[in-house]
């Protein structure tokens, strides 16, 4: 989505992120008290005309979230491939995000992992499939055995 360069938006269920969100976009004042600054935020506001079309992109936001959905797909296979990766062989993907490549590693019968330091990143991926094998980590101290 775009908004012309002036702003942004973040649509969300899950009432964490909401709040922490309202709060950065007000300077980082907490929700319940406004007086009291839990983290750094920002006082950037949005125009009206640029708010207009944010909204009527959102009509577009699902159609345009499939799409992407399936180039990243395409995208996964033709990593796959490159790596000539056979059915029953292992896979760790770093820095797996919300796990695609973990995911259709998976449909390819691989047996694939994946680590990424965001807990937020591995629980969205999780949301869409329970059997996805994602661990919380950094890069630099991976948490897996060295096989």
């Amino acid at each position: 989505m775009t908004v012309c360069g002036d702003g942004g938006m973040v649509t969300t269920n899950d009432d964490k992120i909401a709040e922490v969100v309202k709060s950065l976009r007000d300077v980082g004042r907490s929700v319940n008290n406004p007086y009291f600054h839990e983290r750094i935020g920002y006082t950037a506001r949005m125009n009206s005309i640029n708010a207009a079309i944010g909204r009527i992109q959102l009509k577009y936001l699902e159609d345009w979230n499939e799409k992407i959905n399936a180039q990243e797909i395409k995208y996964c296979n033709w990593v796959l491939d490159l790596l000539n990766a056979k059915c029953g062989e292992r896979i760790l993907d770093v820095a797996c995000g919300k796990g695609a490549l973990v995911y259709t590693a998976e449909k390819r019968g691989l047996e694939s992992f994946g680590v990424d330091i965001s807990e937020v990143a591995c629980r969205l991926a999780k949301r869409d499939t329970q059997t996805l094998r994602l661990v919380v980590g950094d890069a630099e101290n991976l948490p897996f055995r060295k096989q």
